[in-house]
């Protein structure tokens, strides 16, 4: 018989189950070598004693894979135990066959599956067979209960692959974080994973980034999704059932075809453990500190030989990050000597004072330390206040002009800016503006015109010079920056109809193609029509987050409070997220947030 009438069914046969395990395998065989090259995966010929059987001793259980070509274990991780044993079983490669076993005594009355997904290939090619699941149990029958389900990430809401997907039989909630679980799998391409052979119970059911392969739950590194409450598998194992077929994913049709039964979304859970992550000296006279967890609770900050009016200090708007800088003339030694007195989370997660000596070295961008020179030489940029200033045509009118400093500055002069525009007789005339500090950085200030800006017209913004002084005591050189506002009859944009809201908040956000980059957000609590102007030609989406509690904010999920993150739609259409905008159009797009977050 040809490998290809063979292959349907092997695809037939494949079930795809949990537990990883890493077999030691011995290879005895060499495969012959020469003529044209296999692009065929091995068949299963044979399989002694056949899948399915019962009442296995609990001792001396072993079974063969009996291939037309010589095979061998590819990638050992990619097999799957469930129940798991202590020890990992044997794989022997013999010939052309393919022995397993076991070296623990196995458990009474328990159906235990080993699932073989792009595990085993031929010897030289590596072609590999699309999965095989091997089912056997030590009691009178084999359990025959299978679960279904799709693993999405929380951020842009496509399939993740390799997610590992846990069932506890303990519901207790601290099950996840003090034992491995009962059973689990991964997922596929596609995001979809099956468990099948499962115990007619109830079970508590996560979906894991297992980046390390532990079957822990790292919880500051690692993304974790859940299904509410307990759930209990409905369906029976019956032959040929697609939704437990293991395809390959370029399949679509079949790979389509399997019904997920549940849809799990992982997130990142807000760290709670606070201590200091990281420190660094970025300059001679500035340093940053990032602790791990928001909301840093910080008694006091000090810098030996400098009193605490000579300090500025600011905090991220997720307080997990702390700038300083020593509003000082006088030159600073080789290193910064910095001490944090802040609340530390303890073993038994309560915050107690503690105090950290922070010794800041100023590396270079090899990251060795940068010496002083007794003898330097000064050049004029190292005596400017540095200044930028970022007028973006397509911002502008939203975001104001930003002058961005190096440094906090002790003294300003904003009544000498000129914000001026040429009339139709080429003649300057002042705009009047507005100057804000932005509330999350010391280095920002926004300037915004005190009228709407017109579009074919010169914008300029001119610094005089002198107008700010740094902490160092350098003064700001002169500097002027032109801006004119796209011609809208060139450029493209969309108008985003929204209906459906009835009050409640929601996140509405425009996103490249990649949905990677955030171009525009509202946030809104009515409905209306809500216009981004200058686009250029292209795709985009549209991200829509459900603020549930109205604060404003997009809230990640917690998996010991049983609280999902937020729920995050994405705008389709024939269920394709990309929105095309041609060129010089103008795009209206309906938004029924009804509709879309019906489910």
């Amino acid at each position: 018989m040809k490998k290809s009438s063979l292959l349907p069914i092997l695809a037939c046969a494949a079930v795809f189950v949990p537990l990883i395990f890493t077999p030691s395998c011995a290879n005895t065989t060499q495969a012959p070598t020469g003529g044209l090259k296999d692009t065929i995966p091995p068949v299963i010929l044979n399989v002694t004693p056949p899948s399915g059987g019962v009442n296995v001793p609990l001792t001396g259980m072993k079974f063969v894979l009996e291939f037309d070509e010589f095979a061998t274990v590819k990638t050992q991780n990619n097999i799957v135990m469930s129940p798991s044993l202590p020890h990992p079983p044997k794989c022997v490669v013999r010939g052309k066959n393919i022995i397993v076993s076991f070296e623990d005594t196995l458990s009474e009355n328990t159906t235990y599956s080993i699932s073989f997904d792009k595990a085993i290939g031929d010897l030289n090619e590596g072609n590999l067979i699309p999965g095989y699941t091997y089912v056997f149990s030590t009691g009178s029958y084999v359990d025959s209960m299978y679960f279904t389900g799709t693993v999405r990430d929380s951020k842009k809401m496509e399939p993740v692959k390799n997610a590992v997907v846990m069932f506890y039989k303990d519901l207790s909630d601290s099950a996840l974080f003090k034992s491995k679980p009962y059973a689990y799998t991964k997922t596929d391409d596609w995001g979809y994973f099956s468990m099948a052979y499962l115990e007619d119970t109830v079970y508590r059911v996560y979906a894991l980034a297992d980046a390390n392969n532990n079957l822990t739950y790292d919880t500051e590194s690692e993304d974790i999704g859940f299904i509410p409450g307990t759930v209990r598998p409905l369906t029976k194992v019956t032959d040929s059932l697609p939704d437990i077929m293991k395809f390959d994913p370029k399949d679509t049709v079949n790979c389509m075809s399997r019904k997920s039964q549940y849809d799990i979304v992982l997130f990142r859970e807000k760290a709670t453990k606070q201590y200091i992550e990281s420190s660094e000296r970025l300059s001679e006279k500035s340093a940053k500190v990032k602790f791990f967890a928001p909301n840093a609770w910080i008694d006091s900050v000090w810098v030996p030989g400098f009193t605490a009016d000579r300090l500025i200090t600011q905090l991220n708007s997720e307080q997990d990050e702390l700038r300083i800088w020593i509003n000082d003339t006088k030159s600073y030694d080789d290193t910064m000597h910095l001490f944090v007195a802040y609340r530390k989370t303890e073993n038994d997660n309560s915050l107690k004072a503690d105090l950290e000596h922070l010794k800041l070295l100023l590396l270079d961008s090899n990251g060795k330390p940068v010496k002083k020179k007794a003898h330097q030489t000064v050049e004029k940029s190292d005596t400017i206040c540095k200044l930028t200033v970022t007028a973006d045509p397509k911002l502008v009118e939203e975001d104001g002009v930003i002058l961005s400093f190096d440094k906090p500055i002790i003294y300003e002069n904003f009544a000498d800016i000129r914000f001026t525009q040429l009339n139709a007789r080429q003649e300057e005339e002042d705009v009047q503006f507005t100057v804000e500090a932005d509330s999350t950085s010391l280095l920002r200030y926004i300037l915004r015109p005190g009228r709407g800006l017109e579009q074919g017209i010169d914008y300029y913004v001119k610094i005089p010079h002198q107008a700010f002084r740094d902490i160092d005591g350098f003064y700001s050189d002169s500097l002027e920056t032109k801006f004119t506002l796209p011609n809208k009859e060139t450029m493209s944009s969309i108008a985003l109809n929204v209906t459906g809201t009835d009050g409640a908040m929601y996140n509405i956000e425009l996103l490249d193609k990649s949905a990677s980059k955030v171009l525009k957000n509202f946030w809104i609590s009515k409905d209306g029509i809500y216009t981004v102007y200058y686009l250029d030609k292209g795709e985009y989406c549209i991200r829509i987050t459900q603020d549930e509690n109205g604060n404003r904010k997009v809230d990640t999920g917690s998996v010991l409070e049983g609280r999902l993150p937020e729920k995050v739609r994405f705008f389709k259409i024939d269920d394709v997220k990309e929105i095309p905008v041609p060129e010089n159009s103008e795009v209206e797009q309906v938004i029924d947030l009804k509709e879309i977050f019906k489910d």
